[in-house]
This record gives C-alpha cells, structure tokens and sequence, in this order.
C-alpha cells in the first residue's frame, strides 16, 4: 500500500508529472519494458479508447470508482 508522504512524494515530483486534458500521469518508473505511472483523472473526464496488439497493465483506483469497458478480438 503506498503511504501518504509516498503520494505527496509522486505529485510533488514535477519532473515524472505529464499534463493531460484529463487530468495528469506521475511516471515513477522508466525502462525499455515497463513504464510505472500514477494516474489522476478529474472528476467527470475520461480517457480515450486504447487497443494494443499485447500489452499487459496493471490497475489500481486509489479512490472514487472507476468503469471499465473492455473488448475481446471479436470485438464483444
């Protein structure tokens, strides 16, 4: 679980912090396998639709709650 001083730590990192319309991502690590980032979306936005051919990620909602929508290769 991440701690509070490890959050204020992630937004107070203006280096990793990239804008977004939606809101912004914190990236916490880089590699040429693996890109770690935080995401904070505003209240009422949302992200746009996203296909990859393989591509494995992991989810973690913080707080508020969050609508998942998901296609497999039919399309369903």
């Amino acid at each position: 679980m991440i701690t509070r001083k490890e959050r204020i730590d992630l937004i107070t990192a203006e280096e990793v912090r990239v804008e977004k319309p939606w809101g912004y991502e914190l990236r916490w690590a880089i590699t040429d396998k693996y890109l770690g980032k935080v995401l904070h979306i505003n209240r009422g936005e949302a992200l746009s639709l996203q296909y990859h051919n393989r591509k494995d990620e992991s989810i973690l909602v913080l707080t508020g709650t969050m609508v998942l929508d998901l296609e497999d290769d039919a399309g369903v």
